[in-house]
């Protein structure tokens, strides 16, 4: 796993000294969201080893749907959500903190999940799509030290995740994200980067392009892993399908992206029905 963006001590993550995430509000400079209970106490938990280091994962709004991967190359998902329902597959559930309307009972839900196997919650959902969790570079550092931090004993955190949006009238993507970091000014805990890509069939080029910025912006601040949480394409069946299987090899291939989930598992994409499509074949078997 990469290294965080804000440093953890030798030996047990925030030994011996108070939480770098606790009294950061002149730091940052922007008012807090109301806060959940943080304890400081001395954490005495080492974090958790890492799962399996197979990267796919499975994106879902209904977790039956996932079995029509049982034995495939698959061993994590996620559904937004920071609690699911029972996943007939054997594979780590990632809880989300989709925006500030969930976090009531975030805290809760993603200590649950962790106690149950999660090892990577992930932050905000698209923070800068006025649509998705809608939330300047700075809120979101606030929120996300607030809510993210607090489990950074127990697991390895997630950044805030951004689309490939180009706006002239939004900060978004690969600038929305440096702006991010210049807000955290080093106290938030981000061991991977997160972000999303859809374009055309025929963009493979501008996936790799975009997967390599990320993981330049991730590298620039200090972290070597990046997730590409969510992906995919339009275009014709026979086009979407070359796609699939050339990015595949190419993620499977780039070091820094250590998971990556199409999107999604679900009815006219990886599914027709409830079994695999040709689509669903490819992300099974490739």
């Amino acid at each position: 796993m990469g290294s965080p963006y804000a440093p953890r001590l030798p030996g047990r993550p925030c030994d011996s000294m108070e939480p770098l995430w606790i009294n950061t509000t002149q730091s940052l400079g922007v008012p807090w969201p109301d806060a959940p209970g943080i304890s400081t106490n001395l954490v005495t938990t080492a974090l958790p080893t890492p799962l399996a280091t197979a990267k796919r994962g499975l994106s879902y709004n209904d977790p039956s749907l996932t079995a029509a991967f049982q034995g495939a190359m698959v061993t994590w998902g996620y559904d937004w959500t920071s609690r699911t329902r029972e996943l007939p597959l054997e594979i780590e559930y990632v809880p989300m903190l989709w925006g500030l309307g969930d976090t009531s009972t975030w805290t809760y839900d993603a200590t649950a999940a962790i106690e149950a196997g999660s090892r990577h919650p992930l932050s905000f959902n698209e923070p800068d799509i006025p649509t998705q969790a809608n939330l300047s570079p700075e809120v979101a550092a606030a929120s996300h030290i607030l809510y993210m931090n607090p489990l950074s004993d127990r697991a390895w955190i997630g950044s805030p995740a951004i689309s490939n949006g180009v706006s002239e009238n939004q900060t978004m993507s690969i600038a929305w994200l440096t702006q991010f970091f210049k807000a955290c000014n080093s106290f938030c805990v981000v061991d991977f980067v997160t972000f999303h890509w859809y374009s055309d069939a025929s963009q493979l080029s501008d996936l790799q392009s975009h997967v390599e910025n990320v993981a330049s912006t991730a590298s620039h601040n200090g972290i070597d892993t990046i997730w590409l949480t969510k992906f995919g394409v339009t275009g014709t069946e026979i086009n979407q399908e070359s796609f699939l299987t050339s990015a595949l090899a190419w993620l499977d291939g780039y070091k820094q992206v250590e998971r990556y989930s199409y999107f999604m598992c679900g009815n006219g994409t990886l599914l027709d029905g409830s079994s695999l499509s040709g689509l669903g074949r490819i992300y099974s078997d490739g």
